[in-house]
């Protein structure tokens, strides 16, 4: 593999703390849809995997440890513009101008 992803096939990282959470989001993008999932456990993690793989969209949980007060988006969307779902237990700051999404948890499969 080269990093690359199939033009037919978009691809979609989710990061997120909870192995339930990535699960199920990885369950929402089922196969058939023209999506793909890949997960990521922490903010290192997504970073690496955006690099590497340039994901179309970023869902990202808005509490996550590396990105305090929105941080981690705020450089990641100079070097990597992408549409940003935040997924978040409370209203949260989106970065102007970007192109982002807020959903207050908690989710079901469905609103995913």
């Amino acid at each position: 593999m080269n990093g690359k992803t199939d033009r037919k096939t978009r691809l979609a990282l989710v990061a997120d703390r909870g192995a339930d959470f990535r699960q199920a989001a990885s369950r929402a993008l089922i196969p058939g849809t023209g999506w793909k999932c890949e997960t990521a456990s922490t903010i290192r993690e997504a970073r690496d995997k955006i690099v590497l793989l340039r994901p179309e969209v970023l869902v990202l949980e808005a509490e996550m440890p590396g990105n305090e007060n929105g941080e981690f988006v705020q450089r990641l969307l100079q070097y990597h513009p992408m549409p940003v779902v935040l997924v978040a237990r409370q209203e949260a700051a989106l970065v102007p101008g970007a192109d982002m999404t807020l959903l207050l948890r908690p989710l079901d499969e469905p609103r995913m």
